[in-house]
Parts: C-alpha cells; sequence; structure tokens
C-alpha cells in the first residue's frame, strides 16, 4: 500500500485520478446503502485497478517465482544445456513489467490502465458503438485479452442467440488475476493462495483514504531502496495529510 499512495500522489492532480477514485467509492458505496460488503468492494474497479497498477509501476523486487534445482541430475533444458542441482532460478519481474512490448507507455503510472476497458464496455452494453470504442483502448497484457475464438465452439455451451458474446478486452483484468506478463501475486498453481483476502484488505482500506483524507501532492516520487533483489518503499519518505470535512 505504501507504494501505492506514493505513486497516486506523485502523479499529476490535473490528471483527476484521485477525483476519479473518490467517485467510485462514493457511487458504490451509496449504492450498497453505505455497507461495505463482498459485493460491493468487488466492484471497486477502479481501485483494484490502481493497486494493479501500482504493484506493476513500482515492483516489490527485481525477481519473481524464485525456485531452486532440487533434482541430484540436475535439469535439462536440451540436449546441450544442463543446470545444476542448487542452482537458484527466477523471472525478471521488474523488466517483464516494464516492457513495451506488454504494456503502452510502461515507464508512465496509469492508475486506470486495467479498469478502462472494463467500464466502456459496462458502458456501452447493448449499444452499436461498444466495439468501436474499445477499439480506441489499448489492452495491456496478454491476459487482457478474451477474444471471440476464446468462445466454446460445441453447440452446448455456446451463449443464447440473445445474449451478446463478450467482445475483445472486456474482461476486468483484476490484482488477483494472474499471468505471464502479470507477477504480482505470482502465476499459475503456485499463485499466492490469500492473494483474494488481501486485495479486499487493500482495497477498502484504500477507499477509506481517499474518501476521508486528503494527501498533498508530492512533485517528486520518494525513490524505492534496493536491497539484493527486493525492491522497497523509501524509509525516509514523508506525506502531509488532511483529514477532509
Amino acid at each position: 500500500m505504501t507504494n501505492t499512495i506514493l505513486d497516486l500522489y506523485s502523479a499529476s492532480p490535473a490528471k483527476g485520478y484521485v477525483d476519479g477514485l473518490r467517485e467510485e467509492c462514493d457511487r458504490v458505496l451509496a449504492g450498497s446503502d453505505g455497507i461495505w460488503t463482498k459485493n460491493a468492494v468487488s466492484r471497486l474497479s477502479r481501485v483494484d485497478s490502481t493497486i494493479k497498477e501500482s504493484m506493476r509501476f513500482s515492483t516489490f523486487g527485481i525477481m519473481a517465482l524464485p525456485r531452486r534445482i532440487a533434482a541430484a541430475e540436475g535439469f535439462r533444458i536440451d540436449s546441450d544445456i544442463v543446470i545444476p542441482k542448487g542452482t537458484r532460478l527466477g523471472v525478471p519481474m521488474h523488466e517483464i513489467h516494464h516492457d513495451e512490448d506488454f504494456y503502452k507507455d510502461a515507464s508512465s503510472f496509469d492508475p486506470f490502465r486495467f479498469s478502462r476497458p472494463y467500464e466502456i464496455r459496462e458502458a456501452n452494453v447493448g449499444t452499436t458503438n461498444a466495439a468501436e470504442e474499445l477499439d480506441d483502448v489499448e489492452f495491456h497484457g496478454r491476459s487482457d485479452l478474451t477474444t471471440f475464438s476464446d468462445a466454446p465452439t460445441d453447440q452446448e455451451n455456446q451463449p443464447p442467440p440473445d445474449k451478446p458474446k463478450r467482445m475483445p478486452g472486456t474482461k476486468q483484468n483484476s490484482m488477483v488475476t494472474g499471468s505471464d506478463t502479470f507477477l504480482g501475486f505470482g502465476h499459475g498453481k503456485h499463485s499466492c493462495p490469500g492473494r483474494f483476502f488481501a486485495a479486499h484488505e487493500m482495497k477498502l482500506l484504500f477507499a477509506h483514504l481517499v474518501q476521508h483524507y486528503d494527501v498533498e501532492y508530492m512533485a517528486r516520487r520518494p525513490d524505492q531502496q534496493n536491497f539484493i533483489d527486493i525492491k522497497l518503499p523509501s524509509s525516509s519518505a514523508t506525506i502531509r495529510v488532511r483529514r477532509r470535512g
């Protein structure tokens, strides 16, 4: 959460990110009779996207998915390469998260990067310009893409004729959605099993922050600190906070 706060409040206030988050939190809470239920928290797509984008932009490590070769004979990649027992392996998470092949403007913090396609889809369901609107959105990360070819091919699993097929890129890509281009919670069967609970906790905390407090804009984001292969938020960073009337 520290990285998310530093990322958000060092982004230009003119872009309206905080106002957009506050509007969503107020709207969703009002629609849930003033109670943060599980379903209400799940509807905080902008908050979710902001946290996920911070996990992408300000990675907490240089490497992800650390593994050590345990087999006595090592691990053979091909006929010429054998990785010996005891070798430590990992995936270059920071480089993947900042790769322009996966994320447009990867070096920029865009809080609504992952929620934007979802919101456009929700706003245009049933309208004739929905697909056109989505064509103008840049989809980031392979797991963002849901194409018509991904739909079931057998007749039994086809959607009813009156139910529109999902358009490309419209699946909400939440922070708990792992992929080979987003490794914040790991990937595959070894993904963090507690990520769903952690996501709800973080979204509740962040919603409370933007609804009840003003945080002073920082002209420069405090640099992260590198410790071996871990990237930590600055231990000397300070922020000024004021409770909203």
